[in-house]
């Protein structure tokens, strides 16, 4: 596209595109066409603020008539032949234009998406162990037993579940507890735990978040049931080809690409609260290969159970290589 411009004429653009970008944050990215109008009616209002301003300044009110006249040295300023103080009281109509008669519409939307949140999380009951163990998730609140199942060694269940408080545990086949949420260890967390009252006295109850409505992050939630193998999160997308090398599985720093360790005595919520922008997530669960194609900007991680003190290159390369 020609522009065309004098002096500091050029300033328009720049500005308007550039506010636009600051604004898209607000929106997350997520809706920042021109058919949004709020998007429009933002940028804008704050980029003509900015435009009218710096017309001003390219004037001067004559002493005697009260007119405005061009300043000597920027007189010519123009943008497309229009004054710069012109295309800022134009850029303000427009977006007082888009709050007058748009605004209604957006807000409308707006609600119907709050509405749509999702209510509920996907639970991963996993047990990395040897021995079978029984999970039970309970509501003491009202609902009692949610669910019971068994999990077989080297296994695991997925179930959906309301977003809300829940008991956690787990036992063995003698009947010994392996897993307890709450417990002790994190009770006292009130961003985790929360404190309930009946007539038998007061309990805590594990919070369990919903699903969000961004795609660029991961939602499912992992509980280890044997309450010893902590979950490594190590990313694997530069092994995410057909070609690779077992050898250079074995060379590879994994250690430089673990991005999260988590507890397995505690609810594990892989990449809580973090987005990537403009990226696909995917995390491998524990036993899964590695995939040998990507998505386009897709990053993958893999989720390893690991139980000891010493970690090292060679157990996640082991674990990796035996997939």
């Amino acid at each position: 596209m020609l522009f065309i411009w004098r002096g500091v004429g050029i300033l328009v653009p720049i500005i308007y595109f550039l506010i636009a970008w600051i604004v898209s944050y607000w929106f997350d990215g997520t809706d920042t066409k021109i058919i949004n109008p709020e998007f429009v009616a933002w940028t804008s209002l704050i980029s003509g603020i900015i435009i009218f301003a710096i017309g001003l300044f390219t004037f001067n009110i004559h002493k005697k008539t009260g007119d405005f006249q061009a300043k000597t040295k920027v007189k010519r300023a123009h943008f497309f032949y229009i004054p710069i103080l012109y295309w800022g009281v134009g850029i303000l109509l427009l977006s007082i234009t888009f709050f007058t008669f748009f605004s209604d519409d957006k807000k409308s939307e707006i609600t119907e998406i709050v509405i749509e949140k999702p209510t509920t999380r996907i639970l991963n009951l996993y047990n990395p162990g040897e021995d079978t163990l029984t999970y039970i998730i309970a509501d003491e609140t009202e609902d009692g037993l949610i669910s019971r199942e068994i999990v077989i060694p080297g296994n695991y269940l997925s179930i959906k579940l309301e977003a809300k408080s829940y008991l956690f545990s787990a036992f063995n086949q003698e009947f010994e507890t392996t897993l307890l949420l709450p417990s002790k260890k994190y009770a006292k967390d009130t961003s985790k735990f929360v404190l309930l009252n009946d007539d038998n006295g007061k309990f805590y109850q594990r919070i369990l978040r919903p699903a969000t409505l961004e795609e660029d992050d991961y939602d499912e939630a992992w509980l280890v049931l044997d309450g010893i193998h902590n979950l490594i999160l190590v990313e694997v997308t530069e092994f995410c080809d057909i070609d690779f090398d077992h050898r250079d599985i074995e060379d590879f720093v994994w250690l430089d690409y673990i991005y999260e360790i988590y507890d397995a005595q505690d609810l594990i919520e892989p990449l809580s609260n973090k987005t990537f922008r403009g990226k696909t997530i995917k995390v491998l669960a524990p036993g899964d290969s590695i995939p040998t194609e990507l998505l386009e900007n897709e990053l993958v991680f893999m989720l390893i159970p690991y139980s000891g003190t010493d970690l090292d290159n060679e157990y996640i390369a082991n674990w990796i290589k035996s997939l």
